[in-house]
Protein backbone atom coordinates (compact mmCIF):
# COMPACT_ATOMS: atom_id res chain seq x y z
CA UNK A 1 0.00 0.00 0.00
CA UNK A 2 1.41 3.11 -0.97
CA UNK A 3 2.37 5.43 2.54
CA UNK A 4 1.86 8.81 2.53
CA UNK A 5 4.52 11.52 2.44
CA UNK A 6 5.74 11.62 5.44
CA UNK A 7 5.66 15.24 6.45
CA UNK A 8 6.57 14.31 9.77
CA UNK A 9 9.84 13.59 9.01
CA UNK A 10 12.49 15.58 8.15
CA UNK A 11 13.21 16.26 4.95
CA UNK A 12 16.81 16.17 4.26
CA UNK A 13 17.44 15.57 7.20
CA UNK A 14 21.28 16.70 8.41
CA UNK A 15 21.25 17.39 4.42
CA UNK A 16 24.78 16.57 4.76
CA UNK A 17 26.66 19.55 3.24
CA UNK A 18 24.01 21.64 1.64
CA UNK A 19 26.66 24.45 2.22
CA UNK A 20 29.67 21.79 2.15
CA UNK A 21 32.53 21.72 0.49
CA UNK A 22 32.40 25.38 0.80
CA UNK A 23 35.08 27.97 -1.48
CA UNK A 24 36.91 30.82 -0.47
CA UNK A 25 35.03 33.54 -2.58
CA UNK A 26 37.20 36.35 -3.26
CA UNK A 27 34.88 39.00 -3.24
CA UNK A 28 33.66 38.01 0.11
CA UNK A 29 34.81 39.93 3.22
CA UNK A 30 36.51 36.88 4.68
CA UNK A 31 36.77 33.10 3.78
CA UNK A 32 33.75 30.39 4.20
CA UNK A 33 33.94 27.20 5.10
CA UNK A 34 32.33 24.01 5.30
CA UNK A 35 28.09 24.55 6.71
CA UNK A 36 25.82 21.89 7.31
CA UNK A 37 21.85 22.90 7.02
CA UNK A 38 19.09 20.68 8.08
CA UNK A 39 15.48 21.85 6.63
CA UNK A 40 12.06 20.49 7.70
CA UNK A 41 8.83 21.15 5.73
CA UNK A 42 5.88 22.05 8.06
CA UNK A 43 2.23 22.01 6.18
CA UNK A 44 -0.64 23.44 8.18
CA UNK A 45 -3.03 21.81 8.05
CA UNK A 46 -1.78 18.40 7.43
CA UNK A 47 -2.46 17.36 4.40
CA UNK A 48 -2.71 13.47 3.08
CA UNK A 49 -1.73 13.66 -0.28
CA UNK A 50 -2.49 9.82 -1.24
CA UNK A 51 -5.95 10.83 0.21
CA UNK A 52 -6.11 13.05 -2.93
CA UNK A 53 -4.59 10.03 -5.53
CA UNK A 54 -1.45 12.61 -5.49
CA UNK A 55 2.08 10.71 -5.35
CA UNK A 56 4.98 13.36 -5.05
CA UNK A 57 7.99 12.03 -6.43
CA UNK A 58 10.44 14.71 -6.67
CA UNK A 59 12.62 17.62 -4.38
CA UNK A 60 13.08 20.60 -5.73
CA UNK A 61 15.74 23.22 -3.80
CA UNK A 62 16.94 26.73 -5.01
CA UNK A 63 19.43 28.60 -2.41
CA UNK A 64 19.90 32.29 -3.51
CA UNK A 65 22.02 35.12 -2.00
CA UNK A 66 19.63 37.35 -3.65
CA UNK A 67 16.86 37.67 -6.34
CA UNK A 68 19.74 37.90 -9.41
CA UNK A 69 21.99 35.52 -7.01
CA UNK A 70 21.27 31.97 -7.61
CA UNK A 71 24.09 29.93 -5.42
CA UNK A 72 21.79 26.18 -6.38
CA UNK A 73 19.44 25.06 -7.76
CA UNK A 74 18.94 20.95 -7.33
CA UNK A 75 15.89 18.74 -8.87
CA UNK A 76 15.78 15.34 -6.34
CA UNK A 77 14.10 12.28 -7.68
CA UNK A 78 12.84 10.08 -4.71
CA UNK A 79 11.05 7.03 -4.04
CA UNK A 80 7.22 7.61 -2.65
CA UNK A 81 7.58 4.93 0.00
CA UNK A 82 10.62 7.02 1.12
CA UNK A 83 10.14 7.90 5.10
CA UNK A 84 13.31 10.24 5.03
CA UNK A 85 14.44 12.27 2.09
CA UNK A 86 18.50 13.80 2.14
CA UNK A 87 20.32 16.37 -0.54
CA UNK A 88 23.46 17.63 -0.20
CA UNK A 89 24.42 20.67 -2.28
CA UNK A 90 27.38 22.86 -2.36
CA UNK A 91 28.09 26.87 -2.74
CA UNK A 92 30.47 29.07 -2.09
CA UNK A 93 30.10 30.97 1.71
CA UNK A 94 31.41 34.79 1.35
CA UNK A 95 31.53 34.63 5.27
CA UNK A 96 31.34 32.13 7.88
CA UNK A 97 27.57 33.33 8.64
CA UNK A 98 25.30 34.22 5.64
CA UNK A 99 21.60 34.71 5.29
CA UNK A 100 20.69 32.86 2.48
CA UNK A 101 16.80 32.38 0.71
CA UNK A 102 16.23 28.64 0.69
CA UNK A 103 12.93 28.04 -1.67
CA UNK A 104 11.33 24.20 -1.77
CA UNK A 105 9.26 22.67 -3.32
CA UNK A 106 7.19 19.08 -3.22
CA UNK A 107 6.32 18.28 -6.87
CA UNK A 108 4.31 15.24 -8.63
CA UNK A 109 2.58 14.90 -11.82
CA UNK A 110 4.94 17.85 -13.21
CA UNK A 111 3.79 20.56 -10.77
CA UNK A 112 4.23 22.16 -7.21
CA UNK A 113 1.86 20.46 -4.98
CA UNK A 114 3.81 22.47 -2.10
CA UNK A 115 6.12 24.95 -1.97
CA UNK A 116 7.52 27.96 0.76
CA UNK A 117 10.21 30.06 0.87
CA UNK A 118 11.88 31.22 4.13
CA UNK A 119 15.94 33.21 4.68
CA UNK A 120 17.60 30.91 7.01
CA UNK A 121 21.02 31.52 8.54
CA UNK A 122 23.90 29.42 6.96
CA UNK A 123 26.55 28.88 9.28
CA UNK A 124 30.22 27.24 8.86
CA UNK A 125 30.65 24.11 10.71
CA UNK A 126 28.67 21.79 11.80
CA UNK A 127 24.82 21.47 11.69
CA UNK A 128 22.90 22.70 14.56
CA UNK A 129 18.45 22.05 14.77
CA UNK A 130 16.73 22.05 11.54
CA UNK A 131 15.21 24.68 10.43
CA UNK A 132 11.58 24.97 9.45
CA UNK A 133 10.53 26.11 6.05
CA UNK A 134 6.66 26.76 5.87
CA UNK A 135 5.29 25.14 2.83
CA UNK A 136 1.36 25.54 1.17
CA UNK A 137 -0.36 23.91 -1.20
CA UNK A 138 0.31 25.63 -4.72
CA UNK A 139 -1.33 22.39 -7.09
CA UNK A 140 -4.59 22.47 -9.08
CA UNK A 141 -7.88 24.48 -7.47
CA UNK A 142 -5.40 26.72 -4.84
CA UNK A 143 -7.78 29.15 -6.19
CA UNK A 144 -11.32 27.50 -5.00
CA UNK A 145 -13.70 29.16 -2.85
CA UNK A 146 -16.45 26.90 -2.67
CA UNK A 147 -17.28 23.56 -3.25
CA UNK A 148 -21.21 21.79 -4.03
CA UNK A 149 -21.82 18.54 -3.87
CA UNK A 150 -24.63 16.59 -5.83
CA UNK A 151 -27.46 15.04 -5.18
CA UNK A 152 -28.03 17.02 -1.89
CA UNK A 153 -29.85 15.39 1.41
CA UNK A 154 -29.76 11.38 -0.26
CA UNK A 155 -31.75 8.76 0.72
CA UNK A 156 -30.15 5.46 0.81
CA UNK A 157 -32.02 1.71 1.33
CA UNK A 158 -30.00 -0.79 2.92
CA UNK A 159 -27.32 -1.89 0.75
CA UNK A 160 -27.81 0.47 -2.30
CA UNK A 161 -25.06 2.78 -3.70
CA UNK A 162 -24.77 6.19 -5.07
CA UNK A 163 -21.58 8.20 -6.33
CA UNK A 164 -21.62 11.77 -5.54
CA UNK A 165 -20.44 14.65 -7.70
CA UNK A 166 -18.53 18.05 -6.88
CA UNK A 167 -18.19 21.26 -8.68
CA UNK A 168 -16.01 24.29 -7.42
CA UNK A 169 -15.96 27.91 -7.81
CA UNK A 170 -13.59 30.57 -7.35
CA UNK A 171 -14.28 33.92 -5.26
CA UNK A 172 -15.93 35.71 -8.46
CA UNK A 173 -17.94 32.62 -8.93
CA UNK A 174 -16.29 31.59 -11.86
CA UNK A 175 -16.17 27.61 -12.23
CA UNK A 176 -13.02 26.09 -11.82
CA UNK A 177 -12.17 22.73 -13.79
CA UNK A 178 -9.16 21.26 -12.53
CA UNK A 179 -9.24 20.76 -8.77
CA UNK A 180 -8.53 17.75 -6.11
CA UNK A 181 -11.06 16.15 -3.26
CA UNK A 182 -10.89 14.05 -0.69
CA UNK A 183 -13.91 12.20 0.13
CA UNK A 184 -15.27 10.95 3.73
CA UNK A 185 -18.13 10.69 6.11
CA UNK A 186 -18.81 11.45 9.29
CA UNK A 187 -18.85 7.87 10.53
CA UNK A 188 -17.02 5.99 8.53
CA UNK A 189 -17.51 2.93 10.74
CA UNK A 190 -21.36 3.56 9.32
CA UNK A 191 -20.58 5.03 5.45
CA UNK A 192 -17.41 4.60 3.57
CA UNK A 193 -17.04 6.80 0.44
CA UNK A 194 -14.17 6.07 -1.68
CA UNK A 195 -12.16 8.31 -3.62
CA UNK A 196 -14.29 8.47 -6.76
CA UNK A 197 -17.06 9.87 -4.46
CA UNK A 198 -18.67 6.21 -4.69
CA UNK A 199 -20.97 5.39 -1.52
CA UNK A 200 -22.29 2.18 -0.04
CA UNK A 201 -25.26 1.68 2.35
CA UNK A 202 -25.09 -0.26 5.51
CA UNK A 203 -27.43 -2.87 6.17
CA UNK A 204 -28.61 -0.13 9.12
CA UNK A 205 -30.46 2.56 9.85
CA UNK A 206 -27.99 5.65 9.92
CA UNK A 207 -27.89 9.44 8.80
CA UNK A 208 -24.63 10.58 7.97
CA UNK A 209 -22.75 12.99 6.29
CA UNK A 210 -20.54 12.82 3.19
CA UNK A 211 -17.83 15.45 2.80
CA UNK A 212 -15.58 16.78 -0.31
CA UNK A 213 -12.45 18.84 1.10
CA UNK A 214 -10.00 20.11 -0.79
CA UNK A 215 -6.21 20.55 -0.08
CA UNK A 216 -6.54 24.02 1.08
CA UNK A 217 -9.51 23.05 3.23
CA UNK A 218 -12.26 23.81 1.10
CA UNK A 219 -15.48 21.92 3.03
CA UNK A 220 -18.88 20.91 1.26
CA UNK A 221 -20.94 18.22 3.00
CA UNK A 222 -24.82 17.10 2.57
CA UNK A 223 -27.14 14.25 4.90
CA UNK A 224 -27.17 10.80 3.63
CA UNK A 225 -30.39 9.06 5.11
CA UNK A 226 -29.87 5.08 5.05
CA UNK A 227 -34.01 3.81 5.65
CA UNK A 228 -34.43 0.12 5.10
CA UNK A 229 -37.01 -0.92 2.20
CA UNK A 230 -40.69 -0.30 2.99
CA UNK A 231 -43.30 -2.84 2.94
CA UNK A 232 -46.69 -1.26 3.67
CA UNK A 233 -47.88 2.00 2.90
CA UNK A 234 -50.78 2.22 5.43
CA UNK A 235 -53.79 4.79 5.97
CA UNK A 236 -53.53 7.21 8.71
CA UNK A 237 -56.70 9.61 8.26
CA UNK A 238 -58.88 11.47 5.85
CA UNK A 239 -61.29 8.54 4.53
CA UNK A 240 -64.81 8.74 4.95
CA UNK A 241 -65.44 12.82 4.75
CA UNK A 242 -68.71 14.44 3.35
CA UNK A 243 -67.85 17.74 1.49
CA UNK A 244 -69.41 20.30 -0.86
CA UNK A 245 -68.93 19.49 -4.48
CA UNK A 246 -65.95 21.51 -6.03
CA UNK A 247 -64.50 22.39 -2.86
CA UNK A 248 -61.37 21.04 -0.86
CA UNK A 249 -62.04 18.63 1.82
CA UNK A 250 -61.49 19.75 5.33
CA UNK A 251 -59.12 17.42 6.16
CA UNK A 252 -56.08 16.25 4.40
CA UNK A 253 -55.38 12.34 3.06
CA UNK A 254 -52.88 11.15 5.21
CA UNK A 255 -50.79 7.71 4.80
CA UNK A 256 -47.43 6.00 6.49
CA UNK A 257 -44.56 4.63 4.66
CA UNK A 258 -43.67 1.52 7.12
CA UNK A 259 -40.74 -0.72 7.25
CA UNK A 260 -40.92 -4.56 8.77
CA UNK A 261 -39.77 -2.97 12.13
CA UNK A 262 -42.50 -1.05 12.02
CA UNK A 263 -40.83 2.19 11.61
CA UNK A 264 -41.50 4.98 9.24
CA UNK A 265 -39.76 5.18 6.06
CA UNK A 266 -37.98 8.97 4.52
CA UNK A 267 -38.20 9.94 1.25
CA UNK A 268 -39.93 7.60 -0.35
CA UNK A 269 -42.65 9.36 -2.95
CA UNK A 270 -46.16 8.93 -2.62
CA UNK A 271 -48.44 9.50 -5.56
CA UNK A 272 -51.91 10.52 -4.17
CA UNK A 273 -54.79 10.58 -7.44
CA UNK A 274 -58.40 10.63 -7.99
CA UNK A 275 -59.97 7.68 -9.43
CA UNK A 276 -62.18 9.62 -11.80
CA UNK A 277 -62.29 13.36 -13.36
CA UNK A 278 -65.45 14.79 -12.32
CA UNK A 279 -63.51 17.50 -11.40
CA UNK A 280 -62.06 15.80 -8.65
CA UNK A 281 -58.31 16.87 -7.77
CA UNK A 282 -55.46 16.74 -5.43
CA UNK A 283 -53.17 19.75 -4.36
CA UNK A 284 -49.92 17.43 -4.94
CA UNK A 285 -49.81 14.36 -7.37
CA UNK A 286 -46.08 13.10 -5.95
CA UNK A 287 -45.77 13.98 -1.97
CA UNK A 288 -42.49 12.73 -0.53
CA UNK A 289 -42.55 11.27 3.05
CA UNK A 290 -41.20 13.36 5.65
CA UNK A 291 -38.50 11.78 8.26
CA UNK A 292 -41.36 9.81 10.31
CA UNK A 293 -42.59 8.38 6.54
CA UNK A 294 -46.00 10.37 6.72
CA UNK A 295 -47.18 11.85 3.23
CA UNK A 296 -50.36 13.91 3.21
CA UNK A 297 -52.07 16.23 0.51
CA UNK A 298 -55.60 17.93 0.26
CA UNK A 299 -58.40 16.62 -2.40
CA UNK A 300 -60.68 18.63 -3.56
CA UNK A 301 -63.76 16.95 -4.38
CA UNK A 302 -65.42 16.91 -7.88
CA UNK A 303 -68.33 18.49 -9.84
CA UNK A 304 -70.81 15.39 -9.60
CA UNK A 305 -72.45 15.20 -5.88
CA UNK A 306 -72.54 11.08 -4.84
CA UNK A 307 -69.53 8.96 -3.50
CA UNK A 308 -66.24 9.85 -4.81
CA UNK A 309 -62.68 7.84 -4.64
CA UNK A 310 -58.90 8.62 -4.65
CA UNK A 311 -55.80 6.73 -4.38
CA UNK A 312 -52.24 6.82 -2.92
CA UNK A 313 -49.41 4.53 -4.10
CA UNK A 314 -46.17 4.11 -2.97
CA UNK A 315 -43.24 2.47 -5.15
CA UNK A 316 -45.03 -1.45 -5.72
CA UNK A 317 -46.41 -1.81 -2.47
CA UNK A 318 -50.46 -1.97 -2.39
CA UNK A 319 -52.55 1.04 -2.96
CA UNK A 320 -54.43 2.40 -0.62
CA UNK A 321 -57.69 4.09 -0.99
CA UNK A 322 -59.50 7.09 0.18
CA UNK A 323 -63.84 7.60 -0.25
CA UNK A 324 -65.69 10.26 0.23
CA UNK A 325 -69.29 11.77 -0.24
CA UNK A 326 -69.82 14.80 -2.59
CA UNK A 327 -73.19 17.01 -1.53
CA UNK A 328 -74.75 19.51 -3.41
CA UNK A 329 -74.13 23.04 -2.91
CA UNK A 330 -76.12 26.03 -2.81
CA UNK A 331 -79.12 26.89 -4.13
CA UNK A 332 -78.67 28.49 -7.98
CA UNK A 333 -80.90 30.65 -9.81
CA UNK A 334 -79.19 29.60 -13.16
CA UNK A 335 -80.13 25.63 -12.85
CA UNK A 336 -83.37 25.27 -10.74
CA UNK A 337 -86.54 24.89 -12.25
CA UNK A 338 -89.79 25.32 -11.63
CA UNK A 339 -92.99 23.70 -12.88
CA UNK A 340 -96.21 23.91 -12.59
CA UNK A 341 -99.55 20.90 -12.85
CA UNK A 342 -101.41 22.68 -15.73
CA UNK A 343 -100.82 25.38 -18.46
CA UNK A 344 -103.99 26.39 -18.06
CA UNK A 345 -106.61 27.05 -14.89
CA UNK A 346 -110.29 27.76 -14.96
CA UNK A 347 -111.15 30.67 -12.21
CA UNK A 348 -111.94 28.44 -9.01
CA UNK A 349 -109.40 25.77 -10.20
CA UNK A 350 -105.91 24.90 -8.74
CA UNK A 351 -102.52 24.04 -10.24
CA UNK A 352 -99.78 23.13 -8.30
CA UNK A 353 -96.55 25.17 -8.10
CA UNK A 354 -93.01 22.92 -7.96
CA UNK A 355 -89.32 24.33 -7.19
CA UNK A 356 -86.84 21.54 -8.13
CA UNK A 357 -83.92 23.09 -6.30
CA UNK A 358 -80.36 22.04 -7.85
CA UNK A 359 -76.51 23.75 -7.13
CA UNK A 360 -74.80 25.73 -9.86
CA UNK A 361 -73.59 22.07 -11.44
CA UNK A 362 -76.39 21.05 -11.71
CA UNK A 363 -76.95 18.42 -8.84
CA UNK A 364 -80.26 17.92 -7.10
CA UNK A 365 -80.14 19.09 -3.54
CA UNK A 366 -81.56 16.21 -1.35
CA UNK A 367 -82.49 18.25 1.69
CA UNK A 368 -84.84 20.98 2.86
CA UNK A 369 -84.67 23.73 4.99
CA UNK A 370 -84.74 26.99 2.48
CA UNK A 371 -87.84 29.72 2.92
CA UNK A 372 -89.20 29.79 -0.60
CA UNK A 373 -92.17 31.93 -1.39
CA UNK A 374 -94.11 31.48 -4.80
CA UNK A 375 -95.60 35.18 -6.37
CA UNK A 376 -96.29 35.56 -10.50
CA UNK A 377 -95.58 38.55 -12.30
CA UNK A 378 -96.62 40.11 -15.59
CA UNK A 379 -99.64 39.46 -17.73
CA UNK A 380 -103.01 40.57 -17.29
CA UNK A 381 -104.62 37.27 -14.94
CA UNK A 382 -104.74 37.05 -11.34
CA UNK A 383 -104.87 34.18 -8.61
CA UNK A 384 -103.89 33.63 -5.48
CA UNK A 385 -101.04 31.58 -4.21
CA UNK A 386 -101.15 29.50 -1.46
CA UNK A 387 -98.27 28.63 1.49
CA UNK A 388 -95.32 26.95 0.03
CA UNK A 389 -94.67 23.54 1.51
CA UNK A 390 -90.88 22.14 2.03
CA UNK A 391 -90.56 18.63 1.38
CA UNK A 392 -87.56 17.83 2.90
CA UNK A 393 -85.83 16.49 -0.48
CA UNK A 394 -85.11 19.65 -1.84
CA UNK A 395 -88.38 20.37 -3.50
CA UNK A 396 -91.09 22.68 -2.38
CA UNK A 397 -95.04 23.25 -3.80
CA UNK A 398 -97.63 25.76 -2.98
CA UNK A 399 -101.00 26.10 -4.86
CA UNK A 400 -102.05 28.64 -7.47
CA UNK A 401 -105.83 29.38 -7.25
CA UNK A 402 -106.98 31.11 -10.17
CA UNK A 403 -109.15 33.91 -9.92
CA UNK A 404 -109.48 36.59 -13.26
CA UNK A 405 -108.86 35.13 -16.11
CA UNK A 406 -106.20 36.79 -19.02
CA UNK A 407 -102.46 35.46 -18.81
CA UNK A 408 -99.62 35.13 -16.64
CA UNK A 409 -95.93 35.32 -18.29
CA UNK A 410 -94.34 34.26 -15.64
CA UNK A 411 -93.80 32.70 -12.04
CA UNK A 412 -92.02 34.13 -9.50
CA UNK A 413 -89.71 32.81 -6.43
CA UNK A 414 -88.23 34.44 -3.22
CA UNK A 415 -86.01 32.02 -1.06
CA UNK A 416 -84.43 32.88 2.07
CA UNK A 417 -81.35 30.64 3.84
CA UNK A 418 -81.53 29.82 6.85
CA UNK A 419 -78.96 33.04 8.04
CA UNK A 420 -81.98 34.90 6.57
CA UNK A 421 -80.29 36.60 2.94
CA UNK A 422 -83.37 36.69 0.98
CA UNK A 423 -82.79 36.42 -2.61
CA UNK A 424 -85.39 36.48 -5.86
CA UNK A 425 -85.89 35.06 -8.81
CA UNK A 426 -88.38 34.94 -11.95
CA UNK A 427 -89.04 31.56 -14.27
CA UNK A 428 -91.19 32.05 -17.30
CA UNK A 429 -94.02 29.81 -17.29
CA UNK A 430 -96.46 28.74 -20.42
CA UNK A 431 -99.59 31.22 -20.24
CA UNK A 432 -102.43 29.91 -19.06
CA UNK A 433 -105.92 31.04 -18.22
CA UNK A 434 -107.84 31.68 -14.99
Amino acid sequence: MRRSFPWGALLGATLPGLLATCRYDSAGPRPGGPAYLAVQPIVSPAVDLAAFGLTPDTIRLVVTRSPADTLRALTVFFDPDSSQIRLAADVTLRAVVETLTVHLELRGGGFALFAGTRALEVRAGRPGPPQQIAVVYTGPGTNVAALTLAPLDSVLTFGDALRFRVSAKDSGGAPVTAFYVTWSSSDTTVLRVDAAGLARAPQARALVYVRARTPTGIVDSTPVTVIPVPTLLSLVSGAGQRGVVGLALALPFRVRVLAPDGLGVQGIPVRFRALASLGSAVADSVVVSDTAGYAQTVATLGTLAGPQGFEARALALPATSFSATALAGAVSSATSVVTTTATSVLSGAIATLTLHAKDAFGNDLTAGGRSVVFSVTGGTSTGTIGPTVDHGDGTYTAPFTGVLAGTARSWSRRRRRHSRRSARRSSSAPSHRT
